[in-house]
């Protein structure tokens, strides 16, 4: 009887997902996401990025992205930097700030070869709490997220603070589930020969 308890939990646990609340993912599943980071960062050594400047206009007011730095009252304080390999988009890195200076923020992404996001790093300076906050998110091939990390430390001193003593205002960054996500947020001007 005991054995037949024992079987049944077994099979039971084996049906968790490893992105379930409260699973860890499995280990290959984290060495995929920081092989594919990895790459990310070698084509961001060896590419040439395409800058992009977001632009607010209009009114009401649009916002959109483009090549050329824009007037200083029509600029949003967001810059990106996209980075391909063989013609795909494979990371970008936005710099946000905020009009008041407070704050700035950078929101890296990685994709895979095939336009998933597997990996955005999200790094938060802010004066609000003096601190910085680091958020690494890794994603599935089916764009589930299966690990977030924090790190909070002192903006003055860099030693860690705990998140939960740390009082800070932080921006929800936008992500992008796929470079072609990206892509149609920013423009198709922005990258032509990106697939």
């Amino acid at each position: 009887m005991i054995g037949l308890v024992v079987a049944l939990l077994a099979a039971a646990l084996a049906d968790v997902r490893a992105d379930a609340p409260g699973a860890s993912p499995p280990a290959q599943a984290i060495e995929e996401v920081r092989r594919a980071y990895a790459r990310c960062r070698e084509i961001q050594k060896q590419a040439t990025p395409v800058g992009l400047y977001q632009r607010r206009a209009g009114n009401p007011a649009v916002r959109t992205w483009q090549g050329e730095l824009p007037t200083e009252a029509e600029r949003t304080g967001r810059t990106m930097n996209l980075f391909t390999a063989s013609g795909a988009l494979r990371a970008s890195v936005e710099d946000v700030e905020a009009p008041s200076g407070d704050w700035r923020q950078t929101i890296e992404h990685c994709f895979r070869g095939d336009g998933s996001v597997a990996f955005v790093l999200t790094v938060l300076r802010t004066f609000h709490g003096d601190v910085q906050v680091e958020d690494r998110l890794y994603f599935s091939p089916r764009g589930e997220r299966i690990r977030t990390l924090r790190n909070v430390s002192d903006l003055r001193t860099g030693k860690p603070v705990k998140p939960d003593e740390a009082s800070f205002i932080s921006p929800k960054p936008q992500l992008f589930r796929t470079a072609d996500e990206l892509l149609k947020t920013v423009g198709p001007a922005a990258l032509p020969a990106a697939k």
